[in-house]
């Protein structure tokens, strides 16, 4: 999961992540100290992300075997009319994006879970 790309998201994500590192080590943004270094002054690897990720794959899990309201909020099938103009990024559609399986596989996984 490193090595997804790296949007606008991921990359706010990625900054806090060093954030917090530098206020941990407290080392000052003015140091020109670079985030390898940092790094490997922490001997830590980024991990924020991709527990991020995990935790949403979780949720997703949890809301899909639940089968009430929930569900329907998360797989978008609601009644009504769309707004105009870009689609709003649906929870679905995104995770699709990350696991790069359809929304169809990632639904069925999570039904063939064994309690």
């Amino acid at each position: 999961m490193d090595n997804i790309n790296c949007n606008g998201r991921n990359k706010r994500l990625e900054a806090a992540e060093m954030w917090f590192l530098r206020r941990m080590l407290r080392i000052s943004w003015t140091s020109h100290t670079t985030n390898e270094d940092i790094m490997l002054k922490a001997d830590r690897r980024r991990k924020l992300q991709t527990t991020i990720w995990l935790k949403q794959l979780q949720f997703f899990g949890h809301v899909m075997r639940k089968e009430e309201m929930e569900e329907l909020f998360v797989t978008g099938r609601i009644e009504g009319k769309r707004d105009r103009g870009r689609q709003w990024l649906t929870y679905v559609s995104s995770m699709e994006k990350w696991t790069s399986q359809p929304a169809l596989d990632l639904i069925r996984s999570v039904e063939d879970r064994k309690m």
